[in-house]
């Protein structure tokens, strides 16, 4: 169940900083109907006694684990205990529950309490389980004293679940001393402190070891310790996305730091990488979309669509008065009918093409659209503003040129914007293509 994608069952941070303590040494929470759970441990003896955490059926788990670790005379108890149903009988009754147990650390049973209560009041589907090693405070005050603290503690935990962090660090601020909290069976192979002092010196040495390299610069630039308590301070919690190397794959991960109290803070890392790649493919896809839309597939000039948002700039720029001086060229190849006709619609398209290769090749530096079958428009700035009236002139003449040679034959008219007469783009444009037309008779009497 739990795989480099998908840790199991996950905490909301905020509430997971205020549950975890030192003295916790492994955490559960579980799917009571399924079965299924997610154990959190940290390095303490627990850990080293190799239980398992299949991640299937914890009811299963735990009845097999019970008899490998457990002290014999406590086995009985806690079976009974640990009994599905049994389990959500009591704490539908009780709320929670809990119970000290001796486990085996060799020849030497120490004191553990495990204590469970629901994910959320009411829901009795997933519950959690906490187990702390109490073998230093078993006489009955002490005892009465850690399940105050613990069902304090532990009850917070219970609002925790809702993404996916499969590395906690619990950070004293003070001191800098840090416990790890790992999900048993995830992907990281770095054999890294699991607890110590100089948390943020450590994770400068440590960040290289398990981040892609173009990465490493960034992630030490904003994970310090001052930056991190700063935006802690200001905005409640930090937040950091980087690539993770799992298993030597580069993987989006979100590091996030929140405070638990006054002195401590908790850090967790989530897996985030099919969300990431997904938006990433979504944006790339938006980006080909809009390419798509803003190009015209046929001949790769501007689109339609390109051209109808232009004209309600240059619109608005018109009423305001600000709109600097233009001309505008319009375009429509004589003889496509004929081509179609004749020659079918590959050899129309072919001459649809050369037709706007012309016309971008006589206006080189300014943008063409393609308005219609065969019609185009070119907006004259700049250089070819300024040039406009010879660059009509040589394109006229290679449009008589191409009438007795054969070749593409574009007629083209042009208008000049005139500020104070022309009150929308469209009037400039009317001009235009009452020129063209003029100057497409021209070119049809030619060849009669």
């Amino acid at each position: 169940m739990m795989n480099d994608q998908d840790i199991g069952f996950t905490p909301d941070f905020t509430s997971l900083a205020r549950a975890l303590s030192r003295d916790i040494e492994r955490i559960y929470y579980v799917d009571a109907e399924t079965g299924a759970y997610t154990a959190y441990v940290s390095d303490g003896v627990y850990k080293l006694l190799g239980t398992d955490a299949k991640d299937a059926d914890f009811f299963s788990d735990c009845q097999r684990q019970i008899q490998r670790f457990v002290y014999s005379d406590d086995c009985e108890k806690i079976a009974s205990a640990l009994n599905r149903q049994t389990l959500l009988d009591t704490l539908k009754a009780r709320k929670s529950f809990s119970m000290d147990y001796r486990l085996m650390h060799g020849e030497k049973p120490l004191y553990y309490r495990m204590k469970v209560i629901p994910a959320e009041t009411g829901d009795f589907r997933h519950i959690i389980m906490g187990i702390s090693n109490v073998d230093a405070q078993i006489t009955e005050e002490q005892r009465q004293a850690a399940e105050r603290q613990s069902l304090q503690s532990f009850s917070r935990i219970a609002q925790a679940l809702a993404q996916d962090y499969f590395i906690i660090y619990y950070v004293d601020t003070d001191t800098d001393y840090f416990i790890e909290f790992r999900a048993e069976g995830n992907f990281l192979d770095y054999d890294i402190e699991k607890r110590g002092e100089d948390f943020f010196g450590l994770s400068r040495v440590n960040i290289p070891l398990f981040t892609v390299p173009e990465d490493v610069p960034g992630f030490l630039q904003a994970f310090t310790r001052t930056n991190v308590l700063n935006e802690i301070e200001q905005n409640g919690s930090f937040s950091y996305t980087y690539r993770m190397l799992l298993r030597e794959v580069p993987t989006y991960v979100l590091l996030k730091a929140t405070r638990m109290d006054a002195r401590h803070i908790v850090i967790g890392t989530s897996n985030i990488d099919a969300r990431v790649r997904r938006e990433q493919a979504q944006t790339k896809a938006l980006q080909r979309a809009i390419q798509l839309a803003s190009k015209d597939e046929l001949t790769g000039v501007k689109s339609k669509r390109m051209f109808v948002e232009i004209e309600q700039k240059f619109d608005a720029r018109i009423r305001e008065g600000v709109e600097s001086p233009f001309a505008l060229a319009v375009f429509d190849l004589n003889n496509l009918k004929k081509v179609n006709d004749t020659q079918g619609h590959a050899a129309g398209d072919a001459y649809i093409r050369a037709g706007s290769a012309a016309i971008c090749s006589a206006f080189k530096h300014s943008p063409v659209y393609r308005i219609g079958g065969d019609e185009f428009a070119a907006i004259l700035r700049g250089s070819d503003y300024m040039a406009r009236a010879a660059l009509l002139r040589s394109f006229q003449h290679e449009n008589t040129m191409n009438v007795y040679a054969g070749g593409a034959v574009v007629a083209c008219g042009m208008a000049d914007y005139i500020p104070g007469v022309d009150r929308r783009f469209q009037d400039t444009f009317e001009r235009a293509d009452a020129d063209m037309y003029e100057n497409k008779s021209r070119l049809k009497q030619m060849t009669r």
